[in-house]
């Protein structure tokens, strides 16, 4: 399959959800593309160069506008990965198919569109056991700082 993925470097070094998505269905021997979200205006002309079977807007927030996805023949894939936070049922103007990692969204919306539920994990292939003694029970998965949170750090203030 051919695979045109739009998505951002968020959490690229720390082999965020996105990457690891990128990376394993490269793995499973699919020609997918990597595409900064930033070319999305330019969907319509990169469709017709890669002729992809299949485009994923994978990032929580990036839209098609409707006249512009009216112009494309790809079944276009969008991802969830920050539901309900970003998410309003408009969303799926821009789609033909819709994943989430949330499960309620799921629940609520999936006679609307196909959808798959895509749960948060980790990609075994980068976060590794260490064995190291355990000091403390808390396991926190993310980044530290979050764009989202009106104190950036909450989550650095917590571990402290």
């Amino acid at each position: 399959m051919k695979i045109l993925y739009f998505s951002d470097n968020y959490t690229y070094h720390v082999m965020g959800t996105k990457r690891s998505i990128f990376t394993e269905v490269k793995r499973r021997g699919h020609d997918i593309r990597w595409l900064n979200k930033t070319h999305i205006g330019k969907v319509v002309q990169l469709e017709k160069m890669y002729k992809p079977d299949q485009i994923w807007l994978a990032h929580s927030n990036l839209l098609l506008p409707v006249n512009i996805k009216a112009q494309l023949n790809s079944t276009v894939v969008g991802f969830g990965f920050s539901d309900p936070y970003y998410f309003k049922p408009t969303r799926f103007d821009s789609y033909d198919v819709y994943v989430t990692n949330h499960i309620s969204t799921l629940e609520r919306y999936k006679n609307v569109i196909p959808m798959f539920y895509n749960p948060t994990a980790c990609d075994l292939s980068f976060h590794k056991k260490t064995f190291k003694i355990k000091t403390m029970d808390l396991s926190l998965i993310g980044c530290g700082r979050h764009p989202r949170f009106p104190n950036k750090n909450e989550r650095i203030d917590f571990v402290n």
